[in-house]
């Protein structure tokens, strides 16, 4: 073999070694996103759960759970009652008729289930574990809960957010301009909200 078959033997195992690496570089951050997008699916997924939960005790004690250990409680030992809510409204005489009407609310109890049953069942949450509520899935952190209050009109509204405190997506930050873009998190300490911003379409702050 001479000289010019031998380079040109080199010449091509490089631009094959070039071309892997290079395949490579350019399939790291798809491989990467793919990751991310894995993990978050299981942050959401968690968080949609908690925030069932705390619905749930708002909807039972008039107030969010602000620490884990009370909502793991209730939702392990709470029971969730079925409430009819009928309203009867009669027109009031005449002469009190600027007043409106006069209306009746009667609440009757229908039943009532394990809030546990209620949010997760077994055949939907074979693998549920209530102690596991908090934790941020893949990891030994807990998810950050705090609660607040807001002033509605000079009424007093409770607030809660729940928040992933380290995002598998570095790009995450917490004071991010794009709601969608910040750590992963249901509900706002400014405003009564359990909204999530994992809502792709929601680009505002």
């Amino acid at each position: 073999m001479n000289i010019s078959k031998i380079i040109a033997a080199v010449l091509f195992i490089v631009a094959l070694g070039l071309g892997y690496l290079l395949a490579l570089k350019i399939q790291e951050p798809i491989t990467r996103d793919k990751e991310i997008a894995s993990v978050e699916k299981g942050v959401v997924n968690k968080l949609k759960m908690i925030r069932e939960a705390q619905k749930e005790y708002f909807s039972s004690t008039g107030k969010y759970a602000s620490k884990w250990s009370d909502l793991i409680a209730f939702v392990d030992t709470g029971v969730s009652y079925n409430i009819s809510r009928t309203e009867v409204c009669e027109p009031r005489p005449i002469e009190f008729r600027h007043l409106g009407d006069t209306c009746t609310v009667t609440l009757d109890t229908l039943g009532s289930e394990k809030v546990r049953a209620k949010l997760f069942p077994a055949d939907k949450y074979p693998d549920f574990k209530i102690t596991e509520l908090p934790n941020v899935p893949n990891s030994d952190l807990k998810f950050n809960l705090k609660t607040g209050e807001v002033d509605m009109g000079g009424v007093p509204v409770q607030t809660i957010i729940v928040m992933d405190p380290k995002p598998e997506d570095k790009r995450r930050t917490h004071d991010n301009k794009f709601k969608n873009q910040r750590n992963l998190h249901f509900g706002s300490l400014e405003k009564a909200t359990l909204e999530g911003n994992w809502d792709k379409s929601k680009e505002k702050a």
